[in-house]
């Protein structure tokens, strides 16, 4: 949820009619301000805030604030948005705000951000309502208060302030301080979404993709999609290539896949950055290249996306795009494994159990093996269903290896498991089978919804 920190360039610009007796050397500044020339528009400033015009100490923080005909000097800053908003000037309240909220040129204090956007509050700012809203949302310098929050959204948002209408819809739509309702927060998305809200306009794609609120419509979807992925909206981006590589919404389309993907990869989505890789790798829309494609992985790795991380140890197991290393495959294998991803705890399993790159362990391989078979991995399932017939890493147990085999073979179609199980029927017994069956048919409900 976004709140807007400083006393931007827009306001500054803003003449007030309420200020009549400065008015003419006011707007000397402004003009001054809008062709750049800020030492003429200092010049203007300075003596009006040292005789006390709020506007004109509120424009001169700005100044500080962002060295404009002055060095930075966020203490300099912090001083005159005070000087304005000990006189009830909203904008410098608001400003002040953000200082505190943000640390800069005072102490970072919560509540005194606060307590000022409380002040241009009650002076009908509407950004300052809807962070005043964001601090009962997430128990800024106030104790956190959903009812609260959705409250002084309102406000803003009925005045037409676009950030304070997306989290009126964020609220509805996750049911905080109000009953959730995908209308309601469909309804203010799209407001939000006419006043330029590219997070909006992506929620909107979000909500026709899934049928919240609204009838799916995946057509739609790319429209809203497309609409904030032409502003640079990273996630519209990235949803927007979902949507061409998948043909959903519009014709399959792999060029275009891969261009938004490459769009939403430079501004770093790691799942963006893991199907260009996957693109590159074979060689989909674009010339196949596993330099590409381990590059692209590894951005995507080293931002935790556990199917990066499993891919580009697959390159390095296979010497593709990278130098050939174990221990590397190993390290990364770890990492997605660490995360539950079931193809890279299985091969994590078969090193231990075969000793390539680590210690041979077979009790380490079989827990490995465990947690991808609970996940219904096949292939771990068929070597957990092994370990328990030899007895390697766990007490030999022919009622397990039954149960693992059976279910790798028949709901898995592991072939391996099938010709596992057909010896394994040779030396167990029919009690033995019985409960291996019994064991896999109470696994497979656990598991129904």
């Amino acid at each position: 949820m976004k709140i807007l920190m400083q006393w931007t360039l827009a306001l500054f610009l803003a003449a007030s009619l309420g200020r009549f007796v400065a008015a003419q050397t006011i707007e000397d500044a402004h003009r001054a301000v809008e062709k750049r020339d800020y030492q003429t528009a200092l010049l203007i400033l300075r003596p009006l805030a040292d005789r006390g015009v709020a506007e004109a100490q509120t424009g001169l923080a700005w100044m500080y604030g962002n060295g404009r005909g002055v060095p930075r000097n966020d203490e300099a800053a912090a001083k005159w948005y005070r000087k304005a908003a000990d006189q009830g000037d909203a904008d410098a309240q608001y400003s002040l705000a953000g200082m505190y909220s943000e640390g800069l040129g005072v102490l970072k204090s919560e509540s005194e951000a606060t307590k000022w956007y409380l002040k241009a509050s009650e002076r009908g700012s509407a950004k300052a309502q809807n962070a005043v809203g964001v601090a009962f949302k997430n128990g800024y310098g106030v104790a956190k208060d959903d009812a609260e929050a959705v409250k002084w959204f309102l406000k803003a948002a009925e005045k037409g302030d676009a950030d304070a209408q997306y989290n009126v819809a964020q609220m509805y739509r996750e049911g905080l301080g109000v009953l959730k309702s995908d209308s309601e927060a469909l309804k203010w998305y799209l407001k939000a979404s006419e006043r330029g809200s590219t997070e909006a306009q992506y929620a909107v794609g979000v909500a026709f993709r899934n049928g919240h609120g609204v009838a799916k419509d995946d057509a739609e979807a790319v429209k809203w999609f497309r609409l904030a992925a032409e502003q640079g909206y990273a996630k519209a981006q990235y949803n927007l290539a979902l949507m061409y590589y998948a043909g959903e919404g519009v014709p399959q389309d792999y060029a275009q896949a891969m261009n938004w993907f490459r769009e939403a990869a430079e501004q770093g989505v790691a799942g963006a950055q893991y199907n260009l890789g996957m693109m590159y790798s074979n060689g989909l829309g674009i010339p196949k290249s596993y330099s590409n494609a381990a590059k692209l992985f590894r951005e995507a790795a080293e931002q935790g996306d556990a199917d990066a991380q499993y891919y580009l140890a697959q390159m390095y197991r296979d010497g593709l795009g990278v130098l050939k290393s174990e221990p590397d495959a190993l390290r990364w294998w770890r990492k997605a494994a660490d995360q539950g991803h079931a193809a890279a705890q299985f091969n994590l399993g078969a090193s231990y159990a075969t000793g390539e790159g680590v210690p041979q362990d077979y009790v380490q391989a079989v827990e490995w093996y465990r947690r991808a078979a609970e996940q219904g991995y096949a292939g771990a399932q068929n070597n957990l269903g092994v370990s328990y017939e030899r007895g390697e890493g766990v007490k030999k147990d022919y009622a397990e290896a039954y149960k693992w085999l059976l279910l790798a073979s028949s709901v898995g179609h592991d072939e391996d498991a099938a010709r596992n199980m057909k010896a394994l029927l040779g030396f167990s017994t029919r009690e033995q089978l019985e409960a291996g069956g019994k064991a896999a048919q109470e696994w497979l409900q656990k598991r129904r919804p």
